[in-house]
């Protein structure tokens, strides 16, 4: 509880200053922790930082965070993008690290919350879509070289 309301504290002072660490610090800081994400995501004032905790691998502890995120109204689309986020890189295989994001996507198809599926499949398009945009890019750079 201590923990609880230090975030408490923490986030309020996080209001209006988005910016790369920040988001990290959020992300940092709620964890794998439902009690402090489903606190942030009673803070309307924080809403820019809802799914910050949503970033990574699509895990069982990521699983219960995205239900958490579904049943305060954000839609799977979006929930599912905030774990694949975007996919750039100068040094190394983009397409890859989507293949393997859209694997543990599919797992969750799996997953015994059915809730957990619309997220699994939303999942699945981006990974599937963000794949294809990479290779595309990868094949594009083994022929032209290097492309900013």
């Amino acid at each position: 509880m201590l923990f609880l309301a230090y975030f408490k504290s923490t986030t309020r002072k996080l209001d209006n200053q988005k910016t790369w660490l920040t988001l990290y610090l959020v992300e940092q800081l709620v964890g794998d922790d439902v009690l402090v994400y489903q606190e942030l995501l009673r803070r309307e004032s924080l809403s820019d930082y809802h799914l910050c905790p949503l970033k990574g691998r699509p895990t069982e502890a990521w699983a219960r965070k995205a239900v958490i995120a579904l049943e305060a109204g954000y839609e799977a689309s979006n929930i599912a993008e905030a774990s694949v986020g975007e996919f750039f890189s100068l040094s190394w295989d983009a397409s890859a690290e989507c293949l393997t994001r859209l694997k543990e996507f599919e797992d969750l198809n799996a997953h015994p919350d059915p809730r957990v599926h619309s997220i699994a499949q939303a999942g699945v398009r981006l990974a599937r879509e963000r794949a294809e945009k990479a290779a595309a890019y990868e094949r594009r750079e083994a022929i032209y070289g290097l492309m900013l």
